[in-house]
Formats: C-alpha cells, sequence, structure tokens
C-alpha cells in the first residue's frame, strides 16, 4: 500500500472558481445515478438477508443462474404481474449478475462461475493479437495488429495493404498467394468481407492480396 498520490493522464479540469482537479474520464458520473433506485434496490438486499444471511451472493453463484432469475422477473414485468416487486428483483439479479462478472475477471471468484457459452459473431474479428503473413512471390511481409478493429478500419486497412503490393513486380500475377490467408482476416473458405464501402458481404481476393470483394463488387476477372 502507498500513500502517493495516484497522477491521472488527461487535461486537469477548471472550475469557475478557479479550482482545478486531475482528469476524471473513464472513471463514471456516480452522482448521476439515481439514487431513489438504488435505495430501493437496497430493500432487496436487505430482505434476502433473512433466507440467506448477509453477503451470500458474494460467495459466488454461476452467471447463469443470475441470468435465469433476472429473466424470469423480466417475463413477469412484462406480464403485469404484482405478487412481486419484480422491476427490482429484476434489477438486483441484473446487479449481482455484473458484479460477479466482474469479480471472475478480476480473480476474486472462480472462473468456472462463468458457465455462460463465449459465441462469436461472424462479423466479429478475433480478440487475440495475431501476426498475419503475406507473401507475393517471394517477398514476405509481416503485418502487426490488435484485431480490435471495427469492420469499417478492416476495409481502411485492406486497401492500405493492396496499395502496398500495386508498384511490386509479379512476374505472374496468376501465382501470387496468400499464406494462410491471414487467419482472422479469412475464413477456411478463403472469403472475407468486402472492400467496398458499405458492403459487409463476403467474397474473395481476385486482385490484389488481402483485398476482398464479393460477387456484385468484383474487380477484374
Amino acid at each position: 500500500m502507498t500513500n502517493d498520490i495516484k497522477t491521472e493522464s488527461g487535461p486537469k479540469r477548471k472550475f469557475s472558481t478557479g479550482a482545478t482537479k486531475q482528469a476524471a474520464t473513464g472513471k463514471g458520473r456516480p452522482s448521476l445515478v439515481p439514487g431513489d433506485a438504488i435505495l430501493e434496490l437496497s430493500k432487496h438486499f436487505e430482505e434476502g438477508i433473512a433466507i440467506h444471511g448477509e453477503r451470500n451472493w458474494e460467495k459466488g453463484i454461476p452467471l447463469s443462474v443470475w441470468l435465469d432469475s433476472a429473466e424470469r422477473h423480466l417475463q413477469l414485468l412484462k406480464m403485469g404481474m404484482t405478487d412481486e416487486p419484480h422491476a427490482r428483483a429484476f434489477t438486483w439479479n441484473a446487479l449481482v449478475y455484473l458484479a460477479t462478472k466482474l469479480r471472475i475477471e478480476n480473480g476474486l471468484l472462480p472462473a468456472e462461475l462463468d458457465d455462460m457459452p463465449a459465441y462469436q459473431l461472424e462479423q466479429e474479428l478475433l480478440s487475440d493479437a495475431e501476426t498475419k503473413e503475406i507473401f507475393v512471390g517471394n517477398e514476405k511481409s509481416v503485418k502487426e495488429f490488435d484485431c480490435t478493429e471495427t469492420i469499417e478500419e478492416v476495409v481502411e486497412i485492406n486497401e492500405e495493404m493492396a496499395e502496398e503490393f500495386e508498384d511490386k513486380p509479379v512476374e505472374n500475377p496468376e501465382e501470387i498467394t496468400i499464406i494462410d490467408t491471414m487467419k482472422s482476416m479469412a475464413y477456411d473458405d478463403g472469403q472475407w468481407y468486402c472492400s467496398d464501402f458499405n458492403c459487409f458481404e463476403r467474397g474473395f481476393s481476385n486482385i490484389a492480396p488481402n483485398t476482398f470483394h464479393c460477387d456484385e463488387h468484383k474487380k477484374g476477372n
């Protein structure tokens, strides 16, 4: 533990009185949290003590259990049921779901409590940083990405990479080979998202390495 004052990056905040304070971007705005709703939620914590004791939820319960409970209260709330305070119960379950997930991610609760599947949408990029290798003839070019780009940014990257090869002499353009088809930039079938702006259909690379076009926007032969 240290007694040193933490220095925040970013411009200082300046107030009308002339006083200044360190940057607070990304820290949240607790003053905007509705106090009446928080006090209502605290009643749910209080009532739970009589059944489970204090801080029972902090011992760790699988995420799926919190989601099941939250979903049940949400549906009953939508049905207009008044047998329980379903709005409060739904919000409470969502809150402790989030708290449990954060504690799992920070190593305060066992990882196995996160029992939900991790689906990856087709449009999402791989989250782990990888090195992609491209070969044009005998020349090798290596690019590094953090794999957190949006689709629009990926399109821009593809176009920039294509420009690198436009002036490179290639004896036989048909022999251009993309090694491993840039693992996170194409699927097993060799297709990736069209480089045409605002088009998210998939297609093959047919004019330059790692520049892909769907059938509608196909360039050349």
